[in-house]
C-alpha cells in the first residue's frame, strides 16, 4: 500500500468532548506504566493515558523526518523501516501534533463538502468513522478504503487550552494491500483498550 499525505485530513475534523462508557471486550486490560506515555510521545503533549500497544513498542524518529512523526514499534522493525519502507514486517504507529482542533461538547464535526472532495481524490471505495473515549480524552478515527490500501488514522483531543489534538496512524506492511486480521486486532485493541491514567 501507499501511505498518503494526511495533513489535509486534519482540517476536516472538529473535536468535541463527550464522556461516555465503552463496553469492554474479552481482551485483557493493558498493564499500567505511569511514565510510558512520556517516553512514546513528541515533546510535551498533555496526554495522560496508558496506550494499549505491545510491550516491546518504543518511540523512534528517522533522521529525515520533515513532517515531525514519532514512530512506535519494535526497535529492529523501525530501524529496518526507516532504511526501506518496503521492509516493514509488522504494524507500527506514528503520531504527531495536529492542526485539527478540539471544539467543545458533543460529537465530532465534519466538513462534509471537504470530506467528499478528499474521498474523491483518494478514489475511496468505502469510508468508516468511529468515536472512542480514553477517559476524558475524545478520540475520532477514520478507516478509508482506497485502491492503494486502507488508511487507518485518528485524532485524540488533549483537553488543552489551545484546543490541540494529537494525530495517529497505524501503518502495516506495504506487501499487503489490506491490513490482516492480526493488523486490525492491534489497531482496535489500541483504540478500545487505551485508558486514561488513574481510571
Amino acid at each position: 500500500m501507499k501511505w498518503l499525505p494526511l495533513l489535509c485530513l486534519a482540517s476536516l475534523i472538529g473535536f468535541h468532548c463527550q464522556a461516555e462508557e465503552k463496553a469492554a471486550d474479552a481482551n485483557p486490560k493493558p498493564k499500567v506504566e505511569e511514565n510510558r506515555i512520556q517516553k512514546l510521545l513528541p515533546p510535551s503533549p498533555p496526554l495522560e493515558v496508558n496506550p494499549a500497544i505491545p510491550d516491546n513498542y518504543e518511540a523512534m524518529t528517522p533522521e529525515d523526518n520533515p513532517n515531525g512523526w514519532t514512530y512506535w514499534g519494535p526497535r529492529g522493525v523501525l530501524e529496518a523501516f526507516f532504511k526501506d519502507s518496503k521492509a516493514l514486517s509488522q504494524p507500527v504507529f506514528r503520531v504527531k501534533m495536529s492542526n485539527a482542533h478540539q471544539a467543545g461538547m458533543g460529537r465530532a464535526n465534519m466538513d462534509k463538502e471537504a470530506l467528499d472532495k478528499l474521498l474523491d481524490q483518494l478514489q475511496a471505495t468505502d469510508f468508516q468513522d468511529a468515536e472512542y473515549q480514553w477517559g476524558n480524552y475524545p478520540v475520532y478515527t477514520m478507516n478509508i478504503e482506497t485502491p492503494d490500501g486502507t488508511l487507518l488514522i485518528g485524532w485524540v483531543g488533549l483537553n488543552a487550552l489551545d484546543d490541540s489534538t494529537l494525530m495517529f496512524e497505524m501503518l502495516y506492511p506495504e506487501s499487503r494491500d489490506q491490513p490482516s486480521k492480526e493488523d486490525l486486532d492491534v489497531w482496535l485493541n489500541f483504540l478500545s483498550k487505551t485508558q486514561e491514567l488513574g481510571s
